[in-house]
């Protein structure tokens, strides 16, 4: 973020152009995935085999599931007020049969509350299709694969313009050890044709449905995409927080140097689940000129989970959870978020939990990146251990929201957002990493979250935390006029 920052301190980044398009932010979010903590190794663009095996079992996926689900398939073009660009990534949580996308799902349940109908285009960037659907939606990964497939010719590369500054840039980032693909000019082009490509393809789906709001879940290629695609067309977009935000964060956080009207690519609205994360961005995007805003909506999900938990779904969803609890025959419960990337359970953790007192039960959920990998990685480790363990697939496809009133406590091995769910729960955290301090600085100042990152210290913290007696930290829950303020705004223009 420093380098960000110092870049756009001394260069004119907002007058990068290609294709008539201001780049920064491609160049930007893409430096962000270069510091290796949210890009997968095996399905990043610089590997070609993984890309050609993923190609492959994607356009299968694609096929299969649009057969066995084909009663939600929807077409590209259906008119809507609001068109959803989601993604199916990792295992979604399964309610009376059928993976209820929490990032789309509530959404839709909301804005028909208002009398405006709802359309989703579902990509599936790592070919998992989570099917049989709760919400309808159109599958548009083959035109994805096509674009990017196209793109991949170097004829069809696009050449930046108007970088003034841009080698000095590339200078630092190689100084700074990062490996960045824009390092290489032609990788560039290429991702900039594939921008422009995809965002013409998003155009003509657009005018044919013809929504008055357009909402992204992400800050990847795909969502800029769209975001260039509706501002051209002059449909407002939303972004809907699906994670950590925050000061830290370069998808959220400062961005210095924004143009009039704000950049093509980016979204024109934010909806967040808390103040912070609100107050974060409308440092920026409130300043004269650029047009954006953030709104504090809550996580619909999670908010609306919690309010009909005593409907007939969520008192099963408890029997069986409880039934799973004596099953154990622990007294303790703690909730371990793994991470997407590295080793599914670092050798810490592992001694960790071969220390940790014989009446303790853990519940391993995977992350939803990268999964295929991680389950392949914890039936090893599974293997060679005898840990007293809730069925690690159950608390994975269970939904989350339903889970942290039969747990003591929450361990993570990195910085999840799971940290704050935990605390609006009034489930106090551990994390293995110090840099949790830096995305949930009022969870540690209250107690709710602590460091611990040798195998004896996490075992310590988890007992205080089981112990604590702490106050839930609730997220203001303001949907109600997050979608009044978004429906008035989308209908003005």
């Amino acid at each position: 973020m420093d380098l960000i920052l110092r870049t756009e301190a001394r260069l004119p980044v907002d007058s990068w152009r290609a294709g008539g398009v201001r780049i920064w932010p491609l160049v930007r979010i893409t430096l962000y995935t270069a510091g290796g903590t949210v890009a997968v190794p095996g399905a990043s663009l610089g590997n070609p085999f993984a890309n050609a095996r993923m190609l492959v079992r994607g356009v299968a996926a694609w096929a299969w599931n649009s057969l066995r689900d084909a009663s939600h398939n929807e077409p590209e073009g259906r008119p809507c007020d609001v068109l959803f660009l989601t993604s199916s990534i990792g295992t979604q949580p399964l309610v009376q049969g059928r993976r209820v996308n929490p990032l789309l799902a509530p959404y839709v349940e909301l804005f028909s509350e208002q009398a405006w109908t709802a359309g989703a285009w579902e990509m599936a960037p790592y070919g998992h299709y989570n099917t049989p659907r709760h919400t309808p939606s159109h599958f548009m990964q083959p035109a994805i694969y096509l674009a990017r497939i196209a793109t991949l010719r170097k004829a069809a590369a696009v050449a930046p313009s108007d970088l003034a500054g841009f080698d000095d840039f590339l200078a630092e980032v190689r100084e700074s050890g990062l490996p960045f693909r824009f390092l290489d000019r032609a990788a560039l082009a290429r991702d900039i044709a594939y921008l422009l490509r995809m965002a013409a393809a998003f155009e003509r789906g657009l005018a044919r449905s013809k929504p008055r709001l357009g909402a992204v879940a992400n800050y990847g290629p795909q969502e800029q995409a769209f975001c260039l695609a509706c501002s051209r067309l002059g449909i407002p977009t939303v972004d809907i927080q699906h994670g950590i935000q925050g000061s830290v964060h370069p998808a959220y956080g400062p961005w210095t140097r924004v143009p009039a009207g704000g950049y093509e690519c980016r979204p024109r609205y934010f909806w967040c689940w808390d103040d912070a994360s609100a107050a974060t961005i409308n440092a920026w995007a409130t300043a004269p000129g650029v047009g954006g805003q953030a709104i504090v909506g809550g996580n619909a999900f999670a908010d609306g989970w919690r309010t009909s938990a005593a409907g007939a779904v969520g008192r099963e969803l408890d029997a069986e959870i409880a039934q799973r609890k004596r099953k154990s025959g622990a007294s303790r419960h703690i909730l371990v978020s793994l991470d997407s990337l590295w080793d599914v359970i670092p050798a810490p953790l592992a001694e960790a939990m071969d220390i940790a007192p014989r009446d303790w039960c853990f519940w391993l959920r995977l992350h939803p990146v990268n999964q295929r990998a991680q389950r392949r990685a914890l039936r090893k480790v599974l293997r060679r251990r005898n840990w007293n363990l809730i069925d690690w697939k159950f608390t994975t496809e269970t939904p989350l929201p339903a889970l942290w009133r039969h747990v003591d406590a929450h361990l993570t091995v990195n910085w999840s957002t799971m940290v704050a769910d935990a605390a609006a729960e009034g489930v106090a955290s551990v994390a293995c990493t110090e840099r949790a301090l830096e995305f949930f600085p009022d969870e540690a100042r209250r107690g709710m979250l602590r460091i611990a990152t040798t195998p004896s210290a996490i075992v310590e913290q988890l007992n205080r935390q089981i112990h604590a007696r702490r106050s839930p930290i609730r997220r203001a829950a303001g949907a109600d006029k997050a979608i009044a303020f978004l429906t008035t705004r989308a209908s003005q223009c």
